[in-house]
């Protein structure tokens, strides 16, 4: 996820860059690294399922990021590893909680979990509620 930064002071002195962004920068050259030698990019993730992989190796790495891990994890049998979906919505400050939401970003998160918990596979044994985790921008919305 790219920072989200809402100073617009900060946003000029190129804080809304991420960290990856900004030192990958002096190699790349209209998205494609021109200079390669003094770059260092990570090959084996050990940490990932291969199915959820594919994605940033594809998109940021050019194909060169490999899964390492040994994955024991079933894939569910009708929900993706990794989807994106598009919502539409508006963003509200939550002030009693210091967080922003958009609730129809919430309403899509909460559909999903419910899918996913009642479509839970048997081979991934007893469903528990903390087993599934939620990845958002906003605290509000987790």
């Amino acid at each position: 996820m790219s920072p989200d930064v809402f100073s617009d002071q900060a946003r000029e002195l190129g804080l809304k860059t991420s960290l990856i962004e900004r030192l990958i920068s002096p190699y790349k050259t209209d998205d494609h690294i021109s200079d390669s030698s003094n770059l260092i990019v990570l090959h084996q993730n050990y940490r990932s399922h291969p199915d959820i992989l594919c994605f940033p190796s594809e998109i940021f790495y050019a194909g060169m990021l490999e899964a390492a891990s040994n994955p024991s994890q079933p894939r569910h049998p009708t929900i993706p590893p990794l989807t994106f979906h598009s919502v539409t919505g508006e963003e509200e400050f939550q002030q009693n909680l210091g967080s922003y939401r958009n609730l129809a970003e919430v309403d899509e998160v909460v559909s999903m979990v419910q899918k996913i918990s009642s479509t839970w596979p048997d081979e991934w044994g007893a469903y528990e509620p903390n087993q599934i985790c939620v990845v958002a921008p906003y605290y509000y919305q987790v």
